[in-house]
Parts: structure tokens; C-alpha cells; sequence
């Protein structure tokens, strides 16, 4: 079922045209310029303990529990990102489910990480703190099916925190710098 944009005149599923939604809210930044404290509030130490206060409440759990209980591509992807996170962290051995998942051993891993290091940033610095990142996001998987695949190593790169950030879950994403 879609619609007509009065706008574009582009035919959209139900509710508003992305385009111009994305249009609409760049103007209205140009406009109010209030948007440049929220960011400045967003990178707050204030705004951080208020948000790690938020994720620690009994509240945040219930509802976290509730969706893993509801959702199972939801809870996939949590287990998935907890397995890689500890498996990395703990220097997996070669016939661990990790191994089996990511489709290589500890070592090419770590080497495809700093390869990529290298492609983004032209050094690798080994003090400096680095997420790991999925070049395709997981958030864009639609069943579990389409998930697994999301987590070879050839999927994933490092990325400085603030670049990390920045991306989020975009497909379309460069390094600015």
C-alpha cells in the first residue's frame, strides 16, 4: 500500500515522504538555531551521568528484558554483539563458535582490523582507542537469516570513537577527515 507525495509527487509507503522529511528537518536546523545547544548538551559530563543513570535503572532493564523476550531478531543481535565483544576481548581459540561466526582465527582478525585502521586514518596507533564497527550495520537485517552473515570479519573495521558515533547505522558513510 503507498501513496503520492504532494511534494515530490514520488510514490511513498504511508506516512511521510523521507525526502522531504529529511529536507524539511535540515531547514528547520537552519532555522532554530537552539540545535547547536542540544548538541553541545548531548557531549555534556551532565547529560552522560543522566544517561548512565537512565541505563542502569530498573526500569531500562525490564524493558530491555521484555524485548529480548519478544523480539528474537532483537535478541540475536544482542547475543551475537556479546559473543564477538568477549571472544574478542579473551583472544578466541580457533574452534569457538566466534571463530566459527567471524570465519577466521584471532590473529587474521586483528590483522584485518589494523588493515582497515590503516585504509581510514593512513597509521595504525595502537594507544589510541578504536570501536569495532560493521561496515554494514546490523540494524539493517530484516530476519536472522540476513544477520549471521553481517558478522564476518570482513564486515567489521575500526573506527575512532567519535567516527563511530558519527556513522551510527548509516550504509552511505565517509571518514571526514
Amino acid at each position: 500500500m503507498s501513496r503520492v507525495c504532494k511534494k515530490c509527487n514520488q510514490e511513498v509507503p504511508p506516512g511521510r515522504c523521507k525526502v522531504c522529511q529529511k529536507e524539511y528537518s535540515r531547514l528547520y536546523a537552519k532555522r532554530n538555531p537552539r540545535q547547536d545547544y542540544y548538541k553541545a548538551y548531548q557531549r555534556t559530563e551532565k547529560r552522560k551521568a543522566v544517561a548512565r543513570e537512565y541505563y542502569q535503572s530498573d526500569r531500562f532493564k525490564s524493558l530491555y528484558r521484555e524485548r529480548v523476550k519478544t523480539d528474537p531478531l532483537f535478541a540475536l543481535k544482542c547475543r551475537l554483539r556479546s559473543l564477538l565483544y568477549h571472544s574478542i576481548k579473551g583472544r578466541f581459540s580457533l574452534g569457538t563458535k566466534a571463530a566459527k561466526l567471524l570465519g577466521a582465527d584471532f590473529e587474521t582478525v586483528q590483522l584485518h582490523l589494523i588493515s582497515t585502521a590503516i585504509k581510514n586514518y593512513g597509521k595504525y596507533f595502537p594507544n589510541r582507542k578504536y570501536h569495532i564497527d560493521h561496515i554494514v550495520p546490523c540494524s539493517s537485517a530484516s530476519s536472522c537469516d540476513e544477520l549471521i552473515p553481517l558478522q564476518n570479519y570482513t564486515n567489521l573495521q575500526y573506527l575512532t570513537p567519535s567516527d563511530n558515533l558519527e556513522k551510527g547505522h548509516k550504509l552511505d558513510w565517509s571518514i571526514n577527515s
